[in-house]
């Protein structure tokens, strides 16, 4: 009868080192998989992006002036890459992780207040021994671990102690790769939308409409009153500028902007200006 107590420590020291190697195994083999899926993820969308970028031109850019649509796709380009950005970084957490530990999880550093919540609820029914509910409770208890008496483990009930912890510690880094898992491919299925919207409208804004030569041919044009103060100033002087502005057509863009250039008169020089659906303003250099 004296043996059978021994003949359980044995058994439970066992079932935990054989329960331990398994899920260290699962876990590794889990993280390989994980890790090969970011991998193609990331590779698709490099490829996928290079493939828009190098379909654009880029000899437009540098043609524009330095007003909205200039700024504009600069901005789209950066919104472009800070959404590649989010995603590199994203998957380099699952590639390359970084193994927390249950101190770190317990203290909640760098670790995100959700995720150390959803790492809690899977260990709670792991934890040992039986008084110990919460994560925060087991690690005070792992740094000076006691038996009902209060007095140190030692011998084969710290050894099975230790055991739990290794499994305690393994199940905790294989729920922390699944949730690495689970930001990247959330942030795959928000993101690459936003990042192909950032990459279209950056390819539209620097390859504006190339201009096409249209006979010239002289009209008569409207002045819009808000224009007129700025076309005062453009052209010379209020006398150059009045109802109505005679004008030459040089060119057209397929969005029906025309450059136009004034006909001169006495004490008004000839100015480029641009007519864009009827209002005029001064054109770039």
């Amino acid at each position: 009868m004296s043996k059978a107590p021994a003949a359980a420590k044995v058994d439970i020291g066992r079932y935990l080192a054989e329960r331990v190697d398994e899920i260290e195994k699962e876990s590794a083999a889990a993280g390989t998989s994980l890790r090969e899926t970011a991998k193609w993820i990331i590779s698709g969308i490099a490829v996928a992006t290079a493939g828009v970028i190098a379909g654009t031109s880029l000899s437009s850019l540098g043609s524009l002036d330095y007003g909205a649509r200039y700024f504009e796709a600069l901005g789209a380009a950066a919104l472009g890459y800070a959404g590649l950005g989010m995603l590199f970084a994203a998957a380099l957490a699952v590639i390359v992780p970084r193994d927390h530990t249950l101190q770190e999880i317990s203290d909640g550093t760098d670790v995100p207040a959700g995720w150390r919540r959803e790492i809690e609820k899977k260990l709670v029914p792991i934890l040992v021994p039986d008084s110990v509910k919460t994560l925060k409770a087991f690690v005070a208890y792992a740094n000076d671990p006691k038996d009902e008496h209060g007095q140190p483990l030692s011998g084969e009930p710290l050894i099975t102690f230790n055991l739990a912890r290794r499994l305690i510690g393994a199940k905790a880094k294989s729920v922390e790769r699944e949730l690495q898992f689970r930001r990247l491919k959330w942030r795959t299925f928000l993101v690459t939308p936003l990042i192909a919207l950032a990459f279209l409208a950056y390819s539209s804004l620097a390859n504006p409409p190339a201009e096409k030569a249209v006979p010239a041919m002289a009209k008569v044009v409207d002045v819009d009153p808000d224009d007129a103060a700025a076309l005062r100033g453009a052209l010379g002087g209020p006398a150059c500028v009045g109802a109505q502005l005679p004008v030459i057509v040089l060119s057209e863009v397929p969005s029906g902007v025309q450059n136009v250039v004034t006909v001169p008169a006495a004490g008004c020089p000839p100015v480029r200006l641009r007519l864009d659906h009827g209002r005029l303003s001064k054109a770039s250099p």
